[in-house]
């Protein structure tokens, strides 16, 4: 099959940002989507069209984030645009439903985005080329020559390779996004008010049915953006270290580095970093082509040079759909040696070994004479203090070592270190071991807390006594017959929470519980559920006067009760003329 690739070029001469091919993995998967939908199947099904939306309050402002899940509709809309409304109850209990755009939001034109963004804005220049460019011209179908299964398939290609670049470039800058109609900011919005948005396509349903996309949360300061995690450094050849952390919810990174003992840092990519996942494909080509498959897998990896004898201290924060940076990871230091290493071992799997040991291989990225042998080295957790478990030195020729006695410390992290003859020495990058663990840890007992007059809730559990717990999750609800939401992203360590809850609202009590989480993402029952009361600071609904008769030296005054529960007396004034 032939492949047209001159729009990819294109392309990347514009961005210059995805180092690795951030996109790489959608672009191939345009060719799988449809042979996937072309494939006979009995009972085909077809996913939904939907926009998918996403919101995040500043307390001042609510922003929204939406797009389709569908290239077609995502073309489709750049055509017909989209609507916003938004749906809040007031404190009066008012219902309202407000259209925010009465005209449709639409991307903006060529000239309007020439006028507002720099020839040197990368990401902008994307956006353009997707939405108006000619890059990615339909190609013609020519059955004769190459069928035409084979060029649906590149055309079909080609659109999803534009949609990823798209929807990239909206993730990294939210001028890009406001541009591209993906992006709205709601400025007429008050603290402690909870909202709804529905996003909808206006493309006409006889050429697409596209689901509504919706969002609801309360108007509120934003929530600390926790850091990435398990960040690790080791060097990989004299004059190259790399540095990985976990993939999670970020759309990207930056690296920052520093030199003078962590005390001034820098940005090592002046556009955001991230790395694609790998393809299948890859393990089959060669050892350390596999290794690095598996590394991508569960880990972004940044490649950085450097001068050997200099200390280096790194720190990596991602980047929400929001652009929103999230807090730093702790630093990790490395003074990369002027030798050439000894050669790195490759750890090829870590996997549970008759249940109570953990089994380790490991591969050789090249043959290297110098070779001694191994040590297994182990921690509790990566930044900890790393011991030799094996009582002798492995042979040169090892590639699995048992870890018999995993069971007593419920696995940890491993790594390999090779040994020269020379006394030189490499070390593979981390990773877990764990025992395989199917007890979840008990419940947390003596849940207390307290609600402060500013709204300040803080809550207090006693530590569980297992040895192997993660931490806490904690969840809340306004009923305790309600289904409670959790509120903790991830667990946390303490047996403590602060949470924020708004005051002005007719719901006097709110409801909270926990549960604790092991190493082995077993989560025990929640905890019973605590009860604590708002300060009351709402005043009763004002009473209704229905009637009032004079008589004789007397007045008679009716009225309809005010309907909040709360209510201990009525107090009636009056006023000479």
């Amino acid at each position: 099959m032939k492949r047209t690739c001159h729009s990819i070029i294109i392309l990347g001469m514009l961005l210059n940002i995805w180092s690795n091919g951030s996109v790489l993995a959608q672009y191939q998967s345009g060719a799988q989507m449809l042979q996937n939908q072309l494939s006979i199947s009995e009972e085909p099904r077809d996913p939904p069209v939907r926009i998918h939306a996403t919101a995040r309050s500043y307390g001042d402002s609510i922003v929204l984030r939406w797009a389709p899940n569908d290239a077609a509709a995502w073309i489709q809309t750049n055509h017909f645009g989209y609507q916003i409304i938004k749906r809040y109850v007031t404190p009066d209990s008012a219902y309202v439903s407000e259209l925010l755009t009465p005209e449709p939001l639409m991307p903006w034109s060529l000239e309007l985005m020439m006028e507002h963004f720099t020839p040197d804005d990368t990401i902008a220049a994307v956006a353009a080329e997707v939405i108006h460019g000619d890059g990615f011209a339909a190609l013609y179908i020519d059955d004769e020559q190459d069928g035409f299964v084979e060029n649906l398939i590149q055309q079909t290609e080609l659109q999803n390779t534009r949609f990823a670049f798209a929807m990239q470039a909206a993730e990294l800058n939210p001028k890009v996004a406001d541009a591209m109609a993906l992006r709205f900011t709601d400025t007429d919005v008050e603290k402690g008010m909870i909202y709804s948005y529905l996003i909808q396509a206006t493309t006409p349903n006889n050429l697409m049915d596209i689901q509504n996309g919706m969002t609801i949360l309360r108007c509120e300061l934003p929530d600390t953006l926790w850091p990435p995690s398990e960040t690790d450094i080791r060097q990989a050849d004299k004059n190259r270290i790399e540095l990985a952390w976990s993939r999670d919810e970020y759309s990207a990174y930056y690296v920052e580095r520093s030199t003078d003992g962590g005390q001034t840092f820098r940005r090592v990519n002046s556009n955001p970093y991230y790395s694609t996942m790998p393809d299948p494909e890859w393990e089959s080509y060669s050892p350390l082509v596999e290794f690095y498959s598996g590394v991508l897998q569960h880990y972004h990896v940044f490649s950085d040079t450097i001068t050997p004898g200099v200390t280096y201290h790194y720190r990596v924060h991602g980047i929400n759909a929001f652009s929103d940076l999230s807090l730093f990871t702790d630093t990790v230091r490395i003074t990369p040696i002027d030798l050439k290493p000894i050669g790195i071992p490759l750890i090829t799997s870590v996997s549970t070994y008759e249940d109570t040991q953990v089994r380790l291989t490991w591969s050789m990225s090249e043959e290297d004479p110098d070779l001694a042998g191994f040590h297994i080295e182990k921690a509790e957790d990566r930044d900890g203090n790393w011991t030799a478990i094996n009582d002798t030195r492995l042979p040169a020729s090892a590639r699995e070592y048992i870890d018999t006695e995993a069971y007593e410390t419920n696995g940890g992290f491993y790594r390999i270190v090779s040994i020269g003859h020379s006394g030189k020495t490499s070390s593979s990058l981390s990773v877990r071991g764990l025992v395989e663990d199917m007890d979840p840890p008990s419940v947390p007992e003596g849940l207390t807390g307290i609600v402060y007059a500013d709204g300040i809730v803080e809550l207090f559990w006693d530590h569980s006594p297992e040895d192997d717990v993660l931490g806490y999750r904690v969840a809340y609800a306004n009923q305790a017959d309600h289904e409670f939401t959790v509120i903790t992203p991830r667990a946390v360590s303490e047996n403590y929470y602060q949470d924020t809850i708004p005051l002005e609202t007719l719901s006097r009590q709110i409801y909270y519980k926990v549960l604790a989480e092991d190493y082995s993402g077993n989560f025990s029952d929640f905890s019973d559920v605590l009860k604590l009361t708002r300060p009351d600071i709402v005043p009763p609904v004002t009473p209704l006067v229905i009637n009032a008769i004079q008589d004789a030296g007397n007045v008679h005054i009716w009225w309809s009760p005010s309907p909040s529960k709360d209510v201990f007396v009525y107090r009636i004034f009056r006023k000479q003329e």
